[in-house]
């Protein structure tokens, strides 16, 4: 049904895969000063967020899917995302990149060793 642009699996060198709730309504104060949960208007349900950090290290293939990935970060904005569809399968969503922000760095001094990339992916 949808094109697959990029895949990348656990052996991709994933160190951290974190999955936030984020809900879809906000906490409100009455007159008593008493917080209640207020939904969100059109009941629209609570949303994932998920922080990824990418480990490309020298001279593999995963260097390569380091470089996919951040040309698939600056060409799609906007996509369907499916993490861990074997484990997750109502967890697949459209989405975007969360904080719009990307930080590449390096893994040591010496550039050779390899980037460590950290992104988010929010659902939309």
């Amino acid at each position: 049904i949808l094109n697959r642009l990029l895949t990348l699996d656990s052996e991709g060198g994933f160190s951290r895969l974190e999955y936030d709730s984020l809900e879809s309504g906000s906490y409100e104060s009455d007159l008593r000063g008493q917080r209640t949960y207020v939904p969100e208007i059109g009941g629209t349900r609570d949303k994932w967020r998920v922080n990824l950090t990418l480990l490309s290290l020298r001279q593999t293939v995963r260097d390569t899917i380091a470089d996919d990935l951040l040309h698939f970060i600056r060409g799609h904005k906007t996509f369907v995302f499916a993490p861990e569809y074997h484990r997750y399968p109502e967890r697949v969503f459209p989405a975007g990149w969360g904080d719009a922000q990307t930080a590449i760095r390096y893994l040591s001094r010496w550039k050779g060793a390899g980037r460590r990339i950290s992104f988010s992916v929010r659902e939309q």
